[in-house]
């Protein structure tokens, strides 16, 4: 048969090396090498309990789990407190909740001392996540254990939740005592009517029908603050601000670090004015003085003393 000899490239013949075969031998080799090559491990040198079935567990010491107050421990200065509102509002026992944080634990036991102190019942006290919106069953539990006052450690958003909650389950404790920290608008503007009736007690004067340095303060900070709440925390700002600005005056016009610790160091009764009740920053002693204040229709008023601050 005769062959075609078109003109066309298809009929030509190759005239490259065909490289098909090459790398496939190569791929095969490759594999081969891959499969041959011994595994590398690196090893690390474990000292692994050795199995004792028969061995009994270390006792546990009960004691270790045992969560105790001690009545001659710390305190935070609530006694007069307490003792104004059992014998004001004839309150007999008293829950405590407080956020799980290390902050709000640490002052748990000051409070359950101060109220022992006043001859109450602190029971039960309550621990709540962080994160906690819902205590409705916080107070359902406080009412089930027949509290007529409480005291919590919570930031204002918990607080008011936690009113809210005391209103949805029908409980009206004798002194809704929801902490110094309460103090402000904020607490009245988002619990609402579920704000009236709290009473807290406190070291300071209060805005609504305060002392003329308190009215002061008050215009000052409502200039400077950019329109953030004047409430508990801002009036400690303040007075702690002013005692280290009236320490630097007393230092004299050319004042060291040696002469104002000096200057804080001779204040034994420092109230900021008239805004604080006496306390003694040298001794680092707190205030024994207080007064009681609640919201009634949605404001802060005293009630006792009419002014200034009283002892129990």
């Amino acid at each position: 048969m005769a062959m075609g000899s078109g003109g066309t490239p298809e009929g030509e013949p190759m005239m490259d090396m065909n490289m098909t075969p090459l790398i496939d031998v190569l791929l095969v080799l490759l594999i081969m090498f891959i499969i041959t090559i011994p595994i590398q491990t690196h090893a690390v040198k474990l000292d692994l309990p050795v199995d004792t079935p028969n061995q009994q567990p270390p006792p546990i010491d009960p004691v270790k789990n045992k969560v105790t107050i001690d009545p001659a421990g710390t305190s935070n200065g609530t006694t007069p407190i307490w003792t104004w509102m059992k014998e004001n509002k004839g309150i007999t026992k008293v829950g405590v909740v407080y956020p799980d944080n290390p902050n709000a634990a640490a002052r748990i036991p000051g409070y359950v001392n101060d109220i022992q102190a006043a001859g109450l019942v602190a029971d039960p006290v309550i621990k709540v996540a962080v994160t906690e919106t819902n205590y409705v069953g916080v107070a359902t539990q406080m009412k089930n254990a027949g509290d007529d006052s409480f005291i919590t450690a919570l930031e204002i958003n918990g607080i008011s939740k936690f009113a809210q909650a005391i209103k949805q389950v029908g409980w009206t404790p004798k002194a809704p005592f929801y902490g110094a920290q309460a103090y402000g608008p904020q607490l009245p503007q988002l619990a609402g009517e579920a704000a009236n009736g709290a009473i807290i007690g406190l070291a300071h004067d209060i805005v609504e029908n305060g002392s003329a340095d308190m009215q002061t303060f008050a215009q000052f900070y409502k200039a400077s603050s950019s329109g953030l709440p004047l409430d508990f925390f801002s009036v400690m700002g303040w007075t702690a601000a002013k005692l280290c600005v009236d320490a630097i005056a007393a230092a004299g016009p050319a004042p060291t670090r040696d002469a104002v610790i000096a200057a804080i160091a001779a204040q034994t009764s420092y109230t900021a004015g008239s805004i604080l009740a006496p306390c003694n920053p040298a001794g680092k002693k707190g205030p024994t003085l207080f007064s009681i204040v609640t919201i009634e229709n949605g404001q802060w008023k005293r009630v006792y003393p009419a002014e200034g601050f009283a002892p129990n």
